[in-house]
């Protein structure tokens, strides 16, 4: 119990004014009496090879979260012109069963067009046509034909 209140009085008077326990900070030779120089040199070295990697690390961090982001604005763009095409396949589908249909009724109307002029023709030709008087030869004429 006495190595206990020793401990509490020993982090009692290492606070500082912030109420904060050990803020004086040792350095790595310092915190570690048994080793010598060269073991102190090699975890130096160790130090700031593991900043460096942290720091590439940060930045292939930075680089991948930018990638992703491009990629993720990508996707976002294939979505929608995605969602256009179905639109634009569907009213392309609309279109060519319009031109379809018009295409027929065109065609329906053409034919009918052609036995009407057929019909007539035919109907003209055995139409017993009056006589003409042509003015100018003062003739009588049985054909329109013979008028021109």
């Amino acid at each position: 119990m006495s190595t206990q209140r020793i401990n509490k009085k020993e982090a009692k008077g290492n606070r500082n004014d912030d109420g904060k326990v050990g803020s004086k900070q040792l350095t790595l030779a310092e915190a570690t009496p048994g080793k010598s120089m060269a073991d102190v040199n090699a975890e130096s070295e160790m130090l700031t090879e593991l900043k460096k990697f942290r720091k590439e690390n940060m930045d292939s961090f930075c680089d991948l979260k930018s990638s992703l982001n491009r990629l993720e604005n990508t996707m976002e763009e294939l979505k929608q012109r995605t969602e256009e095409n179905i639109q634009h396949e569907k009213v392309l589908s609309y279109l060519l069963h319009r031109e379809a249909s018009l295409a027929s009724k065109c065609d329906d109307m053409e034919n009918r067009l052609r036995l009407l002029a057929f019909q007539l023709r035919k109907a003209q030709a055995n139409r017993s046509v009056a006589k003409i008087l042509n003015p100018s030869s003062k003739k009588v004429v049985s054909h329109p034909k013979d008028v021109a």
